[in-house]
């Protein structure tokens, strides 16, 4: 007896997609890598980092441990689903099988949920910095906030589908690339490099 092409799917994986067939393209999949690149790498882990060891020696630490580090255990996973159009854990599956990518997925779910809780914390934070300088001293609740804010705004465009998130990503690309310029600026013409 044959088995149907929706059991096959269920047992061996989901299809990969043809490029035509792919809403997420490589511009959209770039744009959100820089972005959380900015707002993890640079921001969060460049500002402990170079307070920990300085400038110079942060530059080095990061740039090193994101090419070596980061590049060559996400290269073969970018590969299989930027030019293949497969899963993330769909290629584990050789590897891992059925079940142990379940098991890989399951902590990449913890991993995320980390991140993202993380990273609203920052956002909440943002807000409560921002009211702060405009000359108010706001209660830890902004932070809390905040945090409530970020998780509506990122219902709202992950419910959306992916044509939101390219949109969104289009306006929070560009727009982090220049505030990065822009705090290069301020920081040089402050401080100057041997402050730095």
């Amino acid at each position: 007896m044959k088995a149907s092409d929706s059991e096959q799917d269920g047992v061996f994986g989901r299809m990969p997609l043809l490029l035509a067939e792919r809403e997420y393209g490589t511009a959209g999949a770039h744009m959100t890598c820089f972005a959380y690149a900015v707002a993890t790498w640079c921001f969060l882990t460049g500002g402990y980092v170079a307070e920990l060891v300085g400038a110079v020696q942060g530059i080095v630490c990061l740039v090193a441990g994101s090419l070596i580090g980061v590049f060559v255990t996400t290269m073969p996973l970018s590969i299989a689903g930027q030019r293949y159009g497969i899963e993330q854990m769909d290629a584990c599956k050789p590897a891992f099988g059925q079940r142990g990518a379940q098991i890989l997925l399951l902590f990449y779910l913890i991993n995320m949920q980390g991140w993202a809780g993380l990273i609203l914390v920052m956002f909440g934070n943002g807000l409560r910095n921002i009211v702060q300088a405009l000359g108010y001293e706001p209660g830890t609740w902004v932070v809390g906030a905040g945090v409530a804010l970020g998780l509506w705004l990122s219902y709202l465009i992950v419910t959306r589908g992916v044509r939101l998130l390219n949109i969104a990503n289009s306006v929070i690309t560009p727009g982090l690339g220049l505030l990065v310029v822009l705090m290069l600026v301020m920081l040089f013409r402050d401080h100057g490099w041997e402050k730095i």
